[in-house]
């Protein structure tokens, strides 16, 4: 999953097209709670794919067509680190700030050490190695 998320171009604009939301909604909806198992390509294309407000528009259409969320639909029909990867992007898109602040993204690098901070003061936001990261996720 993260390979895909790094690896796709795409557009990180504010704009969005309705119809493509609605597609990408049923889309995963079809995908997963609509069948038995889960078609995992759906997911990777649609997540790895959209830019960040097109998947909050999406997380939205989602729970008003379906009657709740993405997240539970991806709790229930995920596992592992795929299901964490896709949450993962999910809280990102929905509030960054808030994923950060909580201390679950990226480690907090201190005279050269990763440290998760009780307070922002004096730390600066390293991300992690790639190859770290999708060892993470690949295992």
């Amino acid at each position: 999953m993260l390979l895909a998320y790094v690896a796709m171009p795409r557009y990180e604009g504010p704009q969005i097209d309705t119809v493509i939301v609605e597609n990408d909604a049923k889309a995963l909806y079809k995908a997963g709670e609509k069948r038995i198992g889960t078609n995992y390509k759906t997911f990777i294309c649609i997540f790895s794919e959209r830019s960040r407000a097109h998947l909050a528009a999406v997380n939205f259409a989602y729970h008003k067509m379906y009657g709740h969320s993405l997240e539970k639909a991806i709790k229930k029909k995920t596992s592992g680190k795929f299901t964490y990867a896709l949450l993962t992007i999910l809280q990102c898109v929905e509030n960054p700030g808030k994923f950060f602040a909580k201390g679950d993204g990226p480690p907090f690098i201190h005279n050269g050490e990763e440290e998760k901070p009780s307070s922002h003061e004096g730390w600066q936001l390293m991300p992690m190695k790639a190859s770290n990261q999708c060892s993470l996720l690949l295992e």
